[in-house]
């Protein structure tokens, strides 16, 4: 058997803005890329894990794979089916080794890995260059799990949301925050919103705005020369006697004594 030989490809697609859904023991071998949005899968009927792309995952006709995009935001979902005697090299040398607890594989160089997908893709399509073909796609599995230790590392899909959350409550106390939207962004319910934002924010979500306008409200009173008033209508708050009350809790000083004692004014 030549080199090349012993690995057929089967199909090859792109989607993108994908909503589909599969639930089945397919009937190849697959590799898989999600490039962009969210994906939801499980296998043998186990946990649901959600990602956000990139990732890719290995697919396998001994398991059962459910997965789909579970939000509002559909996916961008690049595979490569393929089968052969070849494969079982593959899985002896551990190029082509899963974990079905863990399937996702977390990408170091994630538009590198897309455009190889992508030219494998075409080639597959073309029906052309059978051994370039199979070079990228050995090209591919062994980037997967040569960065396997990284990969494998579990991402805590909920810990980057609820991080990001954060940044952008951050960047925008004043903003009037509807977290019932939030929730519904991260396809859970408003409870389930506010138990995860104490696990990893610490603190509930009104209290957490209530903190950021604060601290914007001790920036504004250390470089501007705004009144307390203006300064309470720029951090959300439009009452300036709310605001002195919540500021003094919060620094044990006054907004005017905050000012004066570290600025001087």
């Amino acid at each position: 058997m030549k080199y090349y030989e012993g690995i057929d490809f089967a199909m090859a697609d792109v989607q993108y803005g994908s909503r589909n859904r599969k639930r089945n023991y397919p009937f190849y071998c697959g590799l898989q890329l999600v490039d962009s949005g969210e994906i939801a899968l499980s296998v043998d009927h186990g946990r649901e894990i959600r990602r956000k792309g990139p990732v890719a995952f290995l697919t396998s006709p001994e398991h059962y794979y459910e997965y789909s995009s579970p939000g509002i935001e559909p996916r961008d979902h690049y595979w490569v089916c393929f089968h052969g005697p070849k494969i079982r090299q593959y899985r002896e040398e551990e190029l082509f080794r899963m974990d079905p607890e863990e399937p996702f594989f977390r990408l170091r160089r994630p538009e590198e890995f897309r455009e190889k997908m992508k030219e494998l893709i075409a080639l597959v399509q073309g029906g052309r260059e059978h051994d370039r073909a199979v070079c990228l796609l050995e090209c591919l599995l062994f980037t997967l799990q040569a960065d396997a230790e990284l990969s494998r590392i579990p991402m805590d899909y909920y810990a980057d949301r609820f991080a990001g959350l954060a940044a952008r409550i951050a960047a925008a106390p004043e903003k009037e925050w509807k977290f019932e939207e939030e929730a519904r962004k991260m396809s859970i319910s408003l409870n389930h919103f506010n138990r995860l934002f104490r696990k990893y924010l610490g603190n509930s979500p009104h209290h957490c705005v209530i903190q950021a306008r604060m601290r914007k409200g001790a920036d504004l009173l250390l470089n501007s020369g705004d009144s307390v008033a203006e300064i309470a209508m720029k951090t959300g708050i439009d009452n300036e006697f709310y605001f002195s009350r919540l500021f003094k809790k919060c620094f044990a000083l006054s907004p005017s004594g905050y000012r004066k004692e570290f600025r001087g004014v």
